[in-house]
């Protein structure tokens, strides 16, 4: 069966925090050939049909997939990873097609230019997992990237994408404790399941470590044996190179390395969380937004140039608690030029900013209350002004650091998401959206 990964858009969104995604930003797939492919996949149906797990656990064994969820973890639940990755560059050189390049390729007559391997860096980031939706068949996580520099004044948002798992496992981020109790122990070449100490914050802890290897990468995940939590990962690469010259029979592609270990673990304030849907998402098809958007590569805004954006989200399936659907982002440059692109996504009442809220919700709101301050991301939620609206009055909900900041407005007769501003100054991006129409 097809299968597609849960990511936004690359650069064709222009760094886009779109509705759904509002605290996201651009970033492509995962490189390739890292760890497992399951991880973060769902069928073509779309997110909750016949979704595949992709935890380690359920490599070694298969048969505890309808284990459920640990009862420590819960909707609302924010787990945080500390995360850093590096590039190392790869034995040999790189060749780059060249018409005039020193070698000729016997088998194409195609030439390339010998240049030497270079690393292509390292990124120090963030990974917010969101528990918006947890029942007795699968799991639902948003997944915020933050990314960390020293030059920014706080984490600034890169990323979101959203998984889907079962209940008991939740593609890795936790395992059932009972499955982790009857697995065996394992001292391979390839595959190993070990029992020891580990370290989980400032405090030692009785844990399970599960790895594996094949030719090219090599995935590490340790589990908390009490709770089932995740408490560290790492994962590794070597990519093929893209051109061998006769005397480089042992170049190999350069080697990617991520490893992240647990840094925050608690609930997260949601005051509408338990409220039901509005009545009108009922029949709800689609709900379309335009606006204007800048973005820039760099982060003083040079280059930057206005481009108008179409935002459509459309209704793929409503289940118990959440809706999942598809984001189709339409921008068109200056000179009329159009690129779309699709992922899908979840709203859910346990997301921080879905796409409505229950108006009873809305109408207990204070101007000036703080609904949740993230301690590692340094973002705050907090509620500003009733102010004109598209439809009508709208409350301004702000999500922010001193980096970054999102305005989002509902209208309070529907609690529909009608308006949307934001700035990021890590991707030096702004963006403003209203909506447009709904059907």
């Amino acid at each position: 069966m097809k299968t597609t990964l849960l990511t936004q858009p690359s650069r064709v969104a222009l760094a886009l925090y779109a509705i759904g995604g509002l605290m996201g930003g651009a970033c492509g797939p995962p490189p390739t050939g890292l760890g497992r492919t399951a991880v973060g996949m769902v069928t073509e149906e779309g997110p909750g049909k016949n979704a595949t797990d992709g935890s380690i656990v359920l490599d070694f064994a298969p048969g505890e997939a309808g284990a459920p969820a640990p009862g420590t973890f819960k909707p609302g639940m924010r787990l945080t990873y500390n995360v850093v990755s590096a590039s190392v560059a790869g034995i040999g050189s790189d060749w780059t097609p060249d018409e005039n390049g020193a070698w000729v390729n016997p088998k194409t007559g195609e030439r390339f230019d010998r240049s030497k391997k270079e690393m292509s860096g390292s990124s120090h980031t963030l990974e917010e997992y969101n528990v918006i939706a947890l029942d007795e068949k699968r799991c639902i996580l948003m997944k915020d990237n933050f990314l960390v520099n020293p030059t920014f004044a706080a984490p600034t948002a890169s990323g979101r994408e959203f998984k889907v798992g079962t209940p008991g496992f939740a593609t890795d981020i936790w395992a059932n404790p009972e499955s982790l109790k009857r697995l065996p122990n394992i001292v391979g070449k390839d595959r190993k399941i070990v029992r020891g100490k580990w370290r989980m914050g400032q405090k030692m802890t009785d844990a399970v470590m599960l790895s594996e290897a094949w030719p090219s990468s090599k995935d590490l995940y340790a589990y908390d044996l009490a709770t089932g939590l995740m408490i560290e990962y790492s994962i590794s690469g070597t990519g093929h190179p893209t051109a061998l010259a006769p005397d480089e029979s042992q170049s190999t592609g350069n080697t990617i390395m991520v490893s992240g270990w647990i840094v925050g673990a608690r609930a997260v304030s949601v005051p509408w969380a338990t409220e039901a849907d509005p009545d009108w998402t009922k029949s709800l098809h689609s709900i379309t937004f335009s606006g204007q958007s800048l973005f820039s590569a760099q982060s003083n805004g040079a280059g930057a140039t206005p481009q108008n954006i179409t935002v459509k989200f459309t209704v793929k399936d409503r289940e118990n608690g959440w809706t999942s659907l598809v984001r189709t982002d339409t921008v068109t440059d200056a000179q009329g030029q159009s690129k779309s692109a699709d992922a899908p996504m979840v709203t859910s009442p346990w997301s921080i900013d879905p796409l409505w809220i229950a108006p009873g919700a809305l109408a207990r709101l204070k101007s000036g209350q703080i609904i949740d301050t993230d301690g590692l991301t340094k973002v705050s939620v907090r509620v500003g002004q009733i102010m004109p609206g598209p439809k009508g009055q709208m409350l301004d909900l702000i999500y922010g650091n001193a980096a970054m900041e999102t305005h989002c407005g509902y209208d309070l007769t529907t609690g529909m998401l009608v308006g949307l501003q934001s700035y990021n100054s890590g991707t030096f991006t702004r963006m403003n959206l209203k909506i447009q129409s709904t059907d």
